[in-house]
């Protein structure tokens, strides 16, 4: 990510933020969707994620980690929806092991891990997990 374009954002500049969002709404929205199945809410998660991303930019440290840092974000969305579906459900079976849950959770949070949701969870356990859960809402 140009670090110009950072700045800009960081200065409320809306023609750097469009291009920021444009240059990397793809993969984030991908990804979620990866997770949860649902276009829709895919995209809502991503657009939640962004507005934190901006909202706090001047806590990014290092501008050419931006990509990385809105994909934490998303990771974290994405965990707040998991969350809110267990408790919202009435049968929390359908979710992995809560020490997988932790494990992941802290890795999200790690600013020095690379953005692999690989590397944290097996993506169709998740994908498989999150569809059982929003099956069982109406």
């Amino acid at each position: 990510m140009e670090k110009d374009l950072i700045n800009r954002a960081r200065k409320k500049d809306a023609q750097a933020i469009s291009e920021i969002v444009q240059k990397t709404q793809r993969k984030a929205i991908c990804f979620a969707y990866k997770v949860v199945n649902d276009e829709a809410l895919a995209k809502d998660i991503v657009l939640q994620s962004y507005i934190l991303a901006f909202q706090n930019l001047d806590q990014l440290m290092d501008d050419g980690m931006f990509e990385h840092w809105v994909g934490r974000k998303v990771s974290e969305q994405l965990l707040n929806q998991i969350e809110y579906e267990k408790n919202s459900s009435l049968n929390s079976s359908f979710y992995v092991d809560e020490e997988d849950r932790i494990e992941f959770d802290a890795n999200v949070r790690n600013d020095k891990m690379p953005f692999k949701i690989e590397s944290f969870m097996n993506v169709q356990e998740i994908q498989d997990t999150t569809q059982s859960v929003l099956n069982l809402l109406t």
